[in-house]
């Protein structure tokens, strides 16, 4: 499954309200949220009408069938199940410039029609149509042009006319369907059109529609919203503030993503907006390797017992994409008694925020022991000199839970740069392993490894077994001792056993030893 938001455009007029996507109102005709407005609490239950949250009553509905509420679908917050014919929602009197909305589905799956959702395949980004111009600004991939392409019957990113002009029209879909007589000045959300709809799950968050195009400024606030609520990262490819965060003032910046550009991967944040009815309490990458959230992690965001103490405060992370286990990086700082550290790197933003959060990153190691591993803290990024804390950290499997961080580590209006370490051998892995791999070579076993790095190896122990509970030793074999560069090796078990055996190798350390991998 992959996270998307898209742009389309088209014509409108506008009413005000109290709260509105990104806290742009002007010009909004249409705000629908799976959060609100379905009258439904439970994953699962079936709602016939999506009330509209612009104050504008133009509530979309089924005239038969229903969409299913699902809970806690996308970084923790409700979406509604459309996935075809009989469940499409729709609503009336619009004529609409500027259609906005989240969403996530199979990168397939469109019955009767083209591959891929609506030019994204789904991979998540933004586009958005303006007088026949497409632009595709996206971290997940390039679009599905076909997707895009006009016919003479519909367009094929499931909405048009049979004059394949989008301004002439104001009968719409979003979600697959072709232009038919039947049209009348209607807004489908949903398959609605034979068989132009998608047959597998079709999941939508917020849907809005404005009467007239965004400036680029209110364009960052609504993008803004839907990044932190949804956990989407905002395209950075063009610079300037593209892959920026902003608030619904338009003005309080929560993540500026020239600063530090090479963070700009996985951005998720929580955050508090009362303009534009953020109120995200936990976040998660989409690999769910990362999460960010407050007082203790719950099965949705709503759920969850956090607060903030105020309005736009937000804080917000985003990573270096380097390895999550230790390459063996030296950049730390000396007499701390600091062994090891991994490689990936979390700039985290701290936006007029005063409480305490909690971070959990699941390694890509064995499992670690808690009291070896010290938090490292630093403001521009080069931890040679960074700050060492001792925060309450535990350990479920792989996962790491840094619980409490404060002010005192990340104050407020700044922004930071964080690590883990071990003061101990074992934790992280002090090897990367490649590889390691034994075949039968006649009457012997080839056994061959690489590493990607070594952190104080003195030598590798190659032992064998006919049951992986009793072990014996094969050969032994020299490390590289502290390297950065691949080392490849290569030994013989001459006499191998009869049938299956077990292979381990273990990596003895300068003190101490450590199996890392058996076939």
């Amino acid at each position: 499954m992959k996270l998307f938001f898209l742009y389309i455009l088209f014509f409108f007029s506008a009413q005000l309200s109290a709260q509105s996507p990104g806290g742009v109102s002007t010009n909004l005709q249409l705000w629908l949220r799976a959060d609100a407005g379905t009258g439904c609490f439970t994953d699962g239950c079936s709602v016939t009408t999506w009330s509209d949250q612009s104050s504008n009553g133009r509530n979309a509905s089924r005239s038969a069938g229903t969409g299913n509420l699902r809970l806690s679908t996308i970084n923790y917050n409700s979406v509604l199940d459309v996935e075809d014919v009989n469940r499409t929602f729709s609503t009336s009197s619009l004529t609409a410039r500027t259609i906005i909305y989240t969403g996530q589905t199979n990168t397939s799956g469109r019955s009767g029609c083209c591959n891929g959702f609506l030019g994204l395949n789904g991979d998540k980004g933004i586009r958005q149509r303006s007088d026949n111009v497409d632009e595709m600004r996206s971290n997940g991939g390039a679009a599905d042009n076909n997707d895009w392409t006009k016919s003479s019957t519909f367009y094929q990113n499931g909405y048009g006319n049979s004059t394949g002009n989008i301004f002439n029209s104001t009968d719409f879909h979003i979600g697959g369907g072709a232009r038919t007589s039947s049209y009348t000045n209607t807004f489908y959300i949903g398959g609605y059109y034979s068989n132009r709809y998608f047959d597998q799950s079709t999941y939508y968050g917020d849907v809005m529609v404005y009467s007239g195009t965004l400036t680029t400024t209110q364009r960052k606030q609504v993008e803004s919203y839907l990044a932190l609520k949804y956990g989407l990262t905002l395209s950075n490819t063009d610079g300037g503030i593209n892959g920026d965060y902003i608030a619904s003032n338009g003005t309080t910046t929560s993540w500026d993503a020239t600063n530090g550009a090479g963070y700009h991967n996985d951005v998720i944040g929580i955050g508090r907006d009362g303009n534009t009815a953020l109120y995200q309490k936990q976040s998660q990458q989409t690999d769910d390797l990362t999460r960010l959230y407050l007082s203790t992690l719950s099965s949705s965001n709503s759920n969850n017992a956090g607060t903030f103490g105020g309005d736009r405060q937000f804080v917000v992370m985003g990573h270096n994409n380097e390895a999550i286990n230790s390459d063996g990086s030296t950049e730390f700082p000396g007499g701390e008694q600091i062994y090891s550290r991994l490689e990936r790197e979390w700039k985290i933003t701290n936006t007029a925020f005063t409480g305490t959060f909690s971070i959990d990153i699941t390694l890509n190691t064995t499992p670690v022991t808690a009291s070896h591993l010290r938090v490292l803290i630093d403001s521009d990024g080069n931890f040679s000199n960074a700050t060492v804390y001792s925060p309450s950290i535990s350990i479920s499997g792989s996962t790491v839970t840094i619980t409490g961080l404060s002010t005192t580590m990340i104050p407020s209006n700044t922004t930071r740069y964080l690590t883990l370490a071990s003061l101990n051998a074992t934790t992280p892995l002090p090897i990367e392993l490649i590889k390691f791999e034994a075949s039968k070579n006649s009457n012997w076993i080839d056994l061959n490894w690489e590493t990607a790095s070594e952190i104080n190896n003195d030598y590798f122990v190659v032992e064998k077994s006919i049951d992986s509970k009793e072990w014996s030793q094969v050969i032994t074999l020299a490390g590289a001792g502290n390297s950065s560069t691949k080392n490849e090796y290569s030994e013989i078990d001459l006499n191998p056993y009869i049938g299956i055996s077990y292979y381990r190798l273990k990596q003895m350390d300068y003190n101490e030893s450590l199996p890392i991998q058996t076939l």
